[in-house]
């Protein structure tokens, strides 16, 4: 399963910082289907068509 993980009171999305930090990758093969590939976080780490 995959989903948005928020940490803290500040709303961190974790998704996002482990694949900013390199310790994860988005998988684009799966960009056409995603609900998250509309998100500018996404978009920029490379579902960018």
């Amino acid at each position: 399963m995959i989903g948005l993980v928020y940490c803290g009171d500040e709303k961190v999305l974790l998704n996002q910082v482990i694949i900013e930090s390199g310790y994860a990758k988005i998988l684009v093969n799966y960009c056409d289907r995603s609900e998250f590939s509309e998100m500018k976080w996404v978009q920029n780490n490379g579902c960018n068509e």
